[in-house]
């Protein structure tokens, strides 16, 4: 009689530990379902008409690979002034790749109105990594130019605006693009382009992007309209835990909103 009571309490405790496994895995299974979300990048009303983006394909040996702007084909925005902007650049090449900030001007001004003599500067300066950044020049029309070295860089590539000492002007528009020439003369050559807009947030879209953290902080840039910072936050975050393939998957798919399918292609196969 005792061995048949020991063998129900046996089983009891079995059935339990088998309960108890079975809720432990459906929790885990739930939490990981849980953070399974798509980003919704909601653009800004006054997107402006849609914009160029066209990408440099590679068209010979000592051409440079492919190249695309990770832009929407409208106006993108940022909430700050010192953004990162991002590229992308299918596999290393030794040819001089550039990049270059232009600034629209309004109407009847130009961008003369911008500087006073003394801040034009013929000469080049380099930053840090030996890269050649460029002053204001007013004569060439840019306002902004760096040599980025490729020899040994591919993929998803950031030009911090931040790490130049380069900030943009609220509300205005600003062109940019990726050459491998080092020319004002493109028409052989075609470029990567992308247009920017800062926009101080209101208060309630800075209190709203200072609150939230994480994958929310993601949300909260995509809702407001803001791609740059977006795709920035999401660049921050897949540094900071590079086996984290569902961050990788939440930033293509979210690319792959704007359009840029055979870019999210390219980088898959990376």
């Amino acid at each position: 009689m005792r061995i048949f009571y020991k063998l129900i309490a046996v089983f009891v405790f079995m059935v339990f530990l088998f309960s108890t496994s079975n809720d432990l895995l459906a929790q885990k299974k739930k939490k990981k379902k849980k953070r399974r979300r798509a980003f919704v990048y909601k653009p800004k009303a006054d997107i402006g008409a849609p914009t160029n983006r066209e990408g440099a394909a590679a068209r010979g040996p000592n051409d440079i690979p492919f190249i695309s702007a990770l832009v929407p084909d409208h106006i993108g925005y940022s909430s700050i002034d010192q953004p990162t902007i991002y590229w992308f650049i299918r596999k290393s090449t030794k040819q001089k790749i550039y990049f270059t900030l232009t600034l629209e001007p309004r109407k009847g001004a130009s961008i003369d109105d911008l500087y006073s003599e003394e801040d034009v500067d013929d000469e080049d300066d380099e930053d840090e990594d030996g890269n050649e950044v460029s002053k204001p020049q007013k004569n060439l029309g840019y306002v902004f130019r760096t040599e980025v070295n490729c020899s040994k860089k591919s993929g998803i590539v950031g030009v911090s605006l931040k790490k130049y000492g380069m900030k943009l002007l609220p509300g205005r528009v600003y062109k940019w693009s990726v050459s491998g020439k080092n020319s004002e003369d493109a028409s052989g050559d075609k470029k990567a382009f992308g247009t920017i807009k800062y926009v101080d947030p209101s208060k309630k879209e800075k209190l709203e992007f200072a609150k939230a953290k994480g994958l929310d902080k993601v949300q909260a840039y995509a809702n407001n309209g803001m791609w740059y910072d977006t795709l920035a936050e999401f660049s921050k975050m897949i540094r900071k835990n590079p086996g984290d393939k569902e961050l990788v998957t939440f930033r293509n798919e979210f690319l792959a909103q704007v359009g840029l399918n055979e870019t999210v292609g390219f980088i898959e196969k990376k």
